[in-house]
């Protein structure tokens, strides 16, 4: 990723927010670099969403990536009676 490379996240799901916590601008390294995203569901109602990263490079090619989130999923180690 060029250095310079902006990150930003979004969602358009009622009920949970995002936040980019670092990463944006990409820095100038020979090493891999690490951007941070959090979310929290904010509606109790609400158990799932989508949250969109987009990747923006100083020459203006873009992409963007969409990410799922489920929250109470019954993991598949549980066992039901």
């Amino acid at each position: 990723m060029a250095a310079g490379t902006t990150i930003s996240v979004s969602t358009p799901t009622s009920g949970l927010t995002v936040t980019l916590g670092g990463g944006s601008p990409v820095p100038s390294t020979t090493e891999a670099s690490l951007a941070a995203v959090a979310y929290s569901f904010t509606d109790a109602l609400v158990n799932d969403g989508v949250i969109f990263v987009a990747f923006r490079s100083p020459s203006g090619t873009s992409t963007s990536v969409a990410v799922q989130v489920v929250r109470n999923l019954v993991k598949p180690t549980d066992c039901l009676p």
